[in-house]
């Protein structure tokens, strides 16, 4: 039956999926283990990047428009750990306080400090966690604002079929990936 559908989809069926978009299926208990792929994605990008000696401009642009990009998609449908986050924002703190020649260098200030906005006197970095939390309330927002999407109905027949949304609680056994 499986094979049927694949072929008139022209989708490929697979027995045992475990990423779907880049993204783990299921998520255990070791939720950090989850999204290593994300760490290990800025570091390679780091590796790559560090040996054209950029401006400070340059640094920035990357760090903002690439390294920064990379958990967006992870980020708008898990809460990532906090400890997590802090890794990625210690790598990113690292590139950005280095020496280009001895890939060593001095943190001036904290990366809070930097995560204030350019207006502020901060240089506008985002701040993971709290960015995390801004995506997942994306959602949220959607489930109230469109209360007939499939999204809402699964949502609401899983975790809130009785309450309102905004007063719902965890429940029973919730799944990090639903």
């Amino acid at each position: 039956m499986q094979e049927q559908e694949g072929g008139i989809l022209g989708v490929r069926i697979s027995n045992n999926p475990e990423n779907y978009l880049g993204l783990l299926t299921m998520v255990g208990h070791r939720k950090k283990h989850t999204f290593v792929d994300i760490k290990e994605c800025f570091v390679k990008l780091i590796n790559n990047w560090s040996v054209h000696f950029l401006s400070a401009m340059g640094d920035e642009v990357f760090l903002k428009s690439i390294l920064q990009a990379i958990p967006i998609y992870a980020m708008r449908y898990f809460k990532l750990p906090i400890l997590f986050c802090r890794e990625l924002e210690n790598i990113m703190c690292k590139f950005w306080w280095r020496n280009s020649k001895t890939n060593k260098g001095i943190y001036w200030c904290k990366w809070s400090d930097m995560c204030i906005p350019k207006a502020k006197g901060g240089l506008g970095f985002k701040e993971l966690s709290k960015f995390n939390l801004a995506l997942l309330a994306k959602q949220g927002w959607k489930i109230i604002t469109q209360p007939n999407s499939l999204f809402t109905r699964v949502m609401k027949a899983r975790y809130f079929l009785i309450e309102e949304f905004m007063s719902a609680g965890l429940g029973s056994y919730p799944s990090y990936t639903w």
